[in-house]
């Protein structure tokens, strides 16, 4: 009885591994909206990635934001300006991540993290009503955490990713909210049909 048991468990595990090809790397590149707060900007990022399991993938993620923001007070009146200060501002982030997917279907909704480098450059430039300026710019590079989530299908992938970059040389909150649309080259898993 042992035998025949342990046969049938052989002869699952042979169909399994041969119902399906798994192709463990791929290369994510990705373009999206960058939103600090009070401003907007466009990110761009590439991410190749190995996947260990159907549902667990590591990778490396490079990214790159732009983004600006404008500030400015009204005089007693409301009339005119009377000061005001405009950002702009650069991120690069070079960050080890981590993706959990929920299911192997074709829909694979997902969570994951990032961990690495966040280099922060910028400039501020500060006015008031007597046409006084003051430029601000310097960079900075801090390590940052990056939250996650979204859904992959048909090698396209759609993620809402959060950076928690940290303050630049000015002391000022740089993190940011990303949406991202992506697509993919390699990866997921091709199903074969087996007939007997």
């Amino acid at each position: 009885m042992k035998k025949v048991l342990f046969s049938v468990i052989l002869i699952c595990v042979a169909f399994v591994a041969k119902s399906e090809e798994f192709k463990p790397f791929r290369v994510d590149v990705g373009l999206g909206y960058a939103m600090p707060k009070g401003g907007g900007g466009v990110l761009f990022s590439i991410e190749p990635k190995y996947a260990f399991a159907p549902n667990i993938m590591a990778g490396f993620r490079a990214e790159w934001a732009g983004m600006a923001r404008v500030r400015w007070t009204a005089d007693a009146q409301g009339h005119t300006i009377d000061s005001g200060e405009t950002e702009a501002k650069f991120t690069g982030s070079y960050l080890v991540t981590g993706d959990y997917h929920f299911t192997t279907d074709k829909f694979r909704p997902f969570a994951g993290l990032g961990v690495g480098l966040y280099t922060l450059a910028g400039a501020a430039i500060l006015y008031n009503s007597d046409i006084t300026t003051n430029i601000n710019a310097g960079s900075k590079n801090n390590f940052g955490l990056m939250l996650r989530a979204g859904f992959d299908v048909a090698h396209c992938r759609l993620a809402v990713e959060y950076n928690f970059t940290g303050k630049d040389h000015m002391d000022k909150s740089c993190n940011y909210l990303g949406i991202k649309f992506s697509a993919y080259i390699g990866g997921g898993i091709k199903y074969i049909v087996v007939t007997h």
